[in-house]
């Protein structure tokens, strides 16, 4: 599926959606569930599926997957960027 068709078909305007991957807005659940929708994905597989992910990064690559709140009491605005970044990342890749 082509990013176009993904964002036609799960009403998110590219605008939104570009945002969200640089940090400066927040996606919302509603989003989070016309996305899944499109892809044929629950939210709670989607949940299940990054989960299972961040264990994977910690594992294989010593890479440590953290919360907002996490980023945030260590001063770092890259938190945001980051968060919505790998969020595009994995729905993209389950897109395919």
């Amino acid at each position: 599926m082509m990013q176009q068709d993904f964002f036609q078909k799960s009403g998110i305007a590219t605008g939104t959606w570009s945002r969200i991957a640089r940090g400066q807005a927040h996606f919302q659940v509603e989003d989070l569930r016309s996305g899944c929708r499109v892809l044929g994905w629950s939210v709670g597989a989607l949940t299940a599926k990054a989960d299972k992910m961040a264990e994977a990064l910690e594992r294989k690559e010593n890479v440590n997957v953290v919360s907002k709140d996490e980023l945030k009491s260590e001063g770092s605005q890259a938190g945001a960027f980051i968060a919505g970044a790998a969020l595009t990342f994995l729905l993209m890749r389950l897109s395919q």
